[in-house]
């Protein structure tokens, strides 16, 4: 839908090569931000009843339920989409800013 000369803004979690340990890392770090969050609520996280409902209903921790895809599948993927120009501006660990011209 973008017309010629339209700009494309993509921010994701990606990685380089998707990687089991890359996967487990991701998945400490949003387990230690809930339980801050929650430890500053002034609950223990296991108090949650949704929060176990949610984690049984997403695949648990199996790294072939919850994939992060690689930049190079990223860019192949803008490059077949008819993009001209696909620049990757800035990255924080897996998070990365990427911007198509088409």
């Amino acid at each position: 839908m973008l017309k010629p000369g339209g700009w494309f803004y993509l921010i994701d979690a990606m990685s380089q090569m998707f990687d089991v340990d890359v996967f487990r890392k991701g998945r400490d770090r949003a387990r230690g931000r809930a339980e801050k969050r929650f430890a500053e609520a002034g609950m223990g996280i296991r108090e949650s009843d949704d929060l176990k409902a949610l984690g049984e209903g997403s695949g648990g921790d199996a790294s072939h339920v919850d994939r992060i895809t690689s930049v190079s599948n990223h860019l192949q993927w803008l490059d077949q989409a008819g993009f001209i120009s696909v620049d990757h501006i800035w990255h924080l660990w897996m998070e990365y800013f990427i911007i198509a011209r088409r």
